[in-house]
């Protein structure tokens, strides 16, 4: 029988040899390779060692490229490839070294200097750092000399000379102390003491400490070649201040390079802010100003203003701030039409004639979110020329908190505005939503004032906001001499204008119909939010009954029952089912819906056989007319007013902002109001529909980024 044929590649893994091994600190090393016949893997685990990490190109010879290890590997040592690949054996490199004159070698016979200066970077552990800059310094051609410093008043560090080679093309240098790699611009200039292909050039590298020192020689890479550029022994002292941004500005005709690239060299001479406003003695037809910034709790910033710039001279508007703030405003603010402007500066003679009455679109808005680490320090207006000129003008910050920030930030806008949605979505929501929750302050609440006997300390609070005494007889007569009654104390909330006047009846009331309670004052433009939490401060009660004088209960023991399923859900709200006089179902609840931005009661509209068995199931939102829930619950998720601004939709932020506090809203279909329609249909006044439009973007803003309370 003829043996079966067996091939050694089947058998026996292929070697690599290195060439040489360089001994770095820490016990690492680096393994280069010459000319090895078999491929170099760009990664690997080398048994007993770790991670193989290599860097290889091919040659007229095979292949040459350098790996790092983390020790060195003992002779035979298997190097396990991933995906099924065969492993290959390593045997001992042929010298040792501890420069890098064997990457020297590679370089010479056409590898890459700049690929291994950035592999070495990457790879090579930070206590090997040595390498890395010898393998530079040694690897570098002589490109050329850095003749000329200056330390720029904007923080930078501009260098001029002469050199070969070098060009917009090189974005990077190194050298600096303290420094690996820094961004750089690099323009070219002509210069007749220098033959061509030589040239002048000038480059910039921006914030550097001013009192660095400038080493021998600078490194560049392009092309895959390294460069060296040496600084001049026999230089004068670097340029300073004025006299720095004067060389530069000498210069900036001379150079040659991508627009982008100069105009980093004009920046570095364009007019610095020096604590004082110029844009108002400007005597060209251009005008602004900022009428309000306002700064949110999270830095965020509302800026609101305008610009008459009839001959579109201006190119930027920029915030800045000594903080290091930037925030180029024309590049996401959306435009408001000023015609006040035309009409106030039509007799100005800097824009004489230059004024279209058909033109307005002149006022702006727009957020700048916060800039952590940036947003300290004074803030100024910059307006950028096209011509690289600037004007400044120094903003005052007016920080936003409280209920009464809503008309600062909806000053100037009107409910018609074509662009309203988008101005509330990209500006206002985000503004808003750093505000963090607001509550009344405290000094315009008046104290409690018994009503009939006063609060009896009963674990329900029934919390009720009221208009005036007519609207409350139903439900005063439908509590009397009943349980329910004599289960909570009733804190009745109404406006200071009418307080006055109902007092006196509603003591009489209540002594009449054996009620206990007490009466909150707060101001007129409160909102119901805000009436709820009022009333809730006037109390210690555990539970609390937010209650709406259009709901009447359809008969008596509700608060018992409606007690009862509280206690078996645990902590949460707790509605009952509403229903329309004729029957007909108002609030029925809807379970919870991913991604649902409302609780749209299906059922409403039905009769009462839509609601089901008597359970109490979980629902998107309690009703906004009665509900109970716990105290400590309410004060976990923030009280009532939460992050809204107005009443359409606080049951809506509210049962969300419950369930994140680790609660849950409920419908008790055992428990059964009437809901009395109000016959006045509803006229919202212009600044309710913003208010109303800046709810629905910030529920919606919250709803889809999760927010916590």
């Amino acid at each position: 029988m003829t043996p079966p044929v067996t091939h050694p590649a089947a058998t026996e893994a292929a070697t690599l040899s290195p060439t040489s091994a360089i001994i770095l600190p820490g016990g690492h090393v680096a393994l280069v390779f010459a000319a090895s016949p078999t491929p170099l893997p760009a990664d690997g685990t080398l048994d007993g060692i770790g991670p193989w990490a290599c860097l290889s190109w091919t040659t007229p010879r095979g292949h040459a490229g350098l790996a790092l290890l983390g020790a060195m590997p003992p002779h035979g040592a298997m190097l396990r490839l991933a995906q099924g690949r065969a492993s290959l054996r390593l045997s001992a490199p042929g010298d040792l070294d501890v420069t890098a004159t064997p990457l020297l070698k590679l370089v010479r016979e056409g590898g890459d200097a700049g690929a291994i200066l950035a592999f070495l970077r990457q790879h090579a552990p930070t206590s090997s750092g040595d390498l890395a800059a010898d393998f530079r310094t040694r690897s570098a051609e002589r490109a050329g000399f850095v003749e000329v410093a200056a330390r720029t008043e904007c923080g930078g560090l501009f260098l001029q000379g002469w050199a070969h080679a070098f060009d917009a093309e090189v974005t990077e240098i190194a050298g600096l102390p303290g420094h690996d790699a820094r961004a750089i611009a690099v323009a070219r200039f002509e210069r007749e003491d220098i033959l061509p292909p030589a040239s002048g050039f000038c480059l910039y590298i921006k914030q550097v400490d001013p009192e660095v020192p400038l080493p021998e020689a600078l490194f560049f890479e392009r092309g895959g070649r390294l460069g060296r550029l040496d600084v001049v022994p026999t230089m004068a002292p670097a340029f300073r201040g004025p006299t720095a941004t004067a060389h530069v500005r000498g210069m900036l005709d001379r150079l040659q390079a991508p627009k982008a690239v100069l105009g980093a060299f004009r920046r570095i001479c364009r007019p610095r802010y020096e604590g004082h406003d110029t844009l108002s003695s400007h005597d060209g037809p251009v005008a602004a100003a900022l009428d309000r910034v306002l700064k949110a709790a999270d830095g965020g910033l509302l800026v609101s203003g305008w610009l008459l710039d009839p001959l579109s001279q201006v190119e930027r508007v920029i915030l800045k701030g000594s903080g290091n703030l930037y925030a180029p405003l024309h590049e996401t603010w959306s435009m408001l039409p000023r015609p006040d402007l035309n009409a106030g500066f039509a007799l100005d003679p800097r824009f004489a004639g230059l004024l279209d009455d058909r033109d307005v679109m002149h006022g702006f808005v727009c957020h700048v979110p916060a800039q952590p680490g940036r947003d300290g320090g004074d803030l100024y207006l910059e307006l950028v020329f096209e011509n690289g000129s600037c004007l400044f003008r120094p903003v005052d910050v007016m920080l936003a908190q409280g209920d009464g920030v809503l008309p600062a930030v909806l000053s100037g806008l009107s409910p018609h505005e074509p662009e309203l949605p988008v101005i509330v979505e990209r500006h206002l929501a985000p503004f808003l939503a750093g505000l963090g929750r607001r509550t009344e302050p405290l000094r315009r609440i008046g104290a409690a004032m018994p009503l009939g006997p006063g609060p009896a300390g009963r674990d329900v609070s029934a919390v009720m906001p009221v208009a005036g005494l007519a609207e409350l007889q139903p439900i005063l007569a439908t509590l009397a001499g009943t349980s329910d009654a004599e289960g909570m104390d009733l804190t009745l909330v109404v406006s200071r204008s009418v307080a006055a006047e109902i007092r006196r009846p509603l003591d009489d009331a209540f002594h009449f119909y054996g009620l206990t309670g007490s009466l909150i004052v707060v101001p007129d433009h409160a909102t119901m939010a805000a009436r709820l939490d009022a009333g809730t401060a006037a109390g210690n009660a555990e539970r609390l009954l937010v209650w709406q004088s259009a709901a009447l209960p359809r008969g008596p023991g509700w608060l018992a029952r409606l007690r009862v399923e509280a206690e078996r859900v645990g902590a949460g709200l707790v509605s009952p089912v509403l229903f329309y006089e004729d029957g007909s179902i108002y609030f029925g609840g809807e379970r919870p819906r991913p991604g649902a931005r409302g609780p749209d009661c299906l059922r409403a509209g039905l009769g009462a056989h839509a609601i089901g068995s008597d359970t109490t199931r979980a629902v998107a939102a309690g009703a906004a007319e009665i509900a109970l829930v716990d105290r400590s619950l309410l004060a976990r998720s923030g009280g009532f007013s939460g992050h809204l601004f107005g009443d359409t939709y606080t049951h809506l932020d509210l049962a969300r902002r419950l369930r994140l506090a680790g609660g849950e809203t409920w419908c008790a279909s055992a428990v059964a109001f009437w809901m009395v329609e109000d016959p006045r249909p509803e006229e919202l006044t212009p600044f309710a529909q913003m208010t109303r439009a800046v709810d629905t973007a910030l529920i919606a803003r919250r709803t889809e980024k999760g927010a916590r309370p």
